[in-house]
């Protein structure tokens, strides 16, 4: 796990500027939007919508009991028919401080379309596997380390 770890890092790093121009160039630069055209568009869409806590919110909006939960939601397929779909799978995942300690909670929807509720469970499983192995590999003592960046 650690070294695939290390080698994600580097390939991310290699991005400039963490991937900011991607759109101008696939979309407005005449010169490189049929190169990037050829490439197959994402099937699965990630936003991580950052960690909060109850005191990083506005005094105004506690008042009106908008404070952040510990689950974000469910899968569903449960998404307006007219919007257009980030991907075959669309997940939003945010991090949460509670009691316990910090939480991450994730929705997946999707295009029920072209994916099944039992695919996209399977997916999500694997997910928090993963995430699991991740979490137990960065509390033992081999984790760490240099990379070249």
């Amino acid at each position: 796990i650690g070294r695939v770890v290390k080698a994600v890092k580097e390939q991310l790093l290699a991005i400039p500027d963490k991937g900011v121009g991607y759109g101008l160039l696939r979309y407005l630069n005449t010169e490189t939007s049929f190169q990037l055209a050829a490439f197959a568009a994402a099937q699965v869409s990630f936003n991580y919508l950052g960690r909060i806590s109850a005191a990083d919110i506005p005094a105004e909006l506690r008042q009106v009991g908008w404070v952040p939960v510990d689950v974000l939601g469910t899968i569903s397929a449960e998404v307006d028919a007219d919007m257009p779909a980030n991907g075959v799978i669309d997940i939003n995942a945010i991090v949460t401080d509670t009691a316990a300690g910090p939480s991450l909670g994730a929705t997946f929807a999707f295009a029920s379309r072209v994916i099944s509720e039992p695919e996209v469970h399977r997916l999500a499983d694997l997910w928090v596997a993963a995430l699991s192995a991740l979490g137990s590999h960065a509390e033992g003592p081999g984790a760490g380390g240099l990379t070249p960046s």
